[in-house]
């Protein structure tokens, strides 16, 4: 975290941050193998997150057991349904198995108080 993923966040590096997640992710399945079978919570895993590192996103990974995977691009709009389509097509998956998100780059905001409440 301190020597890789926090650096590469502070430099605004993809392709470092992308590495130092992929590192500390194989680390933190390693120590969950044992219970879970594999680094990752399926073989399916396994192979989307590989699939998503050759479609050229980075540091996939998954969230806690899974089964929620991750990855990080900066992507246009053509080149997210690319994705898509390669990943329902090679890996059978379900149009609302994708989803893209933006990063929020601020924090959480406070609702304005509901004036009735007062």
């Amino acid at each position: 975290m301190l020597l890789g993923i926090l650096p590469a966040v502070a430099e605004r590096d993809l392709p470092a941050f992308g590495a130092a997640l992929d590192e500390l992710q194989a680390r933190i399945g390693a120590a969950f193998a044992p219970v879970q079978g594999s680094v990752y919570a399926s073989a399916q895993s396994e192979g989307i997150i590989a699939e998503l590192g050759r479609l050229g996103l980075s540091g996939a990974g998954q969230s806690s057991w899974g089964p929620t995977l991750y990855a990080f691009g900066f992507l246009s709009e053509p080149e997210r349904d690319l994705v898509a389509s390669r990943l329902r097509e090679r890996c059978g998956l379900h149009p609302a198995a994708i989803t893209w998100t933006k990063a929020a780059n601020q924090g959480a905001l406070m609702a304005p108080a509901d004036e009735s409440e007062a």
